[in-house]
């Protein structure tokens, strides 16, 4: 599914002159909707499937080595690590 370009989606409380910041940036709503899912902590890691009893295993499909966890899955996965390089 796809978030309409003139969708209007709340604030997360105390993250408001940072979700400004994201709807504003120059690029295109797909980018800005992946960042507000990332400050908001709403992407559907491991993680968070687990803590919402929608899976039992969080660990990293990618490395097998940690919890997936958005901090993990951006930076700290061998597989991220790469592409950050």
């Amino acid at each position: 599914t796809h978030l309409p370009e003139n969708a209007v989606i709340a604030s997360p409380s105390g993250h408001a002159t940072l979700n400004n910041a994201i709807w504003k940036l120059q690029t295109v709503p797909k980018i800005k909707h992946f960042l507000w899912k990332v400050v908001s902590r709403s992407l559907p890691t491991g993680d968070m499937l687990r803590r919402r009893h929608i899976t039992r295993e969080a660990t990293c499909l990618r490395c097998c080595q940690h919890d997936e966890t958005i901090n993990h899955l951006l930076f700290v996965c061998p597989y991220a690590q790469q592409v950050w390089r």
